[in-house]
């Protein structure tokens, strides 16, 4: 990649530029195909963000813990805290 804006386009599809940044930004994204294919990129792995659906085997998670935490009594009281 040769241009610099990559990361005025990665605000832009944030939200995070004020109107007339904005549409200055809009307007190169016409002209550079580098910017145009970071854009794409960025929206691409947005929407894998947003779709994925972790798996998690509690039990599994509860178990490892188990092995590598100390055990606690959880009958015992809570120790103060010294502040």
């Amino acid at each position: 990649m040769n241009c610099n804006q990559t990361e005025q386009v990665s605000l832009l599809i944030d939200g995070e530029l004020p109107p007339l940044e904005r549409t200055r930004v809009k307007e190169h994204l016409v002209e550079c195909a580098d910017c145009h294919a970071a854009q794409e990129s960025f929206l691409f792995l947005r929407s894998q963000i947003n779709n994925y659906t972790g798996n998690v085997d509690a039990p599994a998670v509860a178990a490892a813990l188990a092995k590598i935490l100390p055990q606690r009594d959880v009958y015992a009281a809570p120790v103060a805290s010294r502040n």
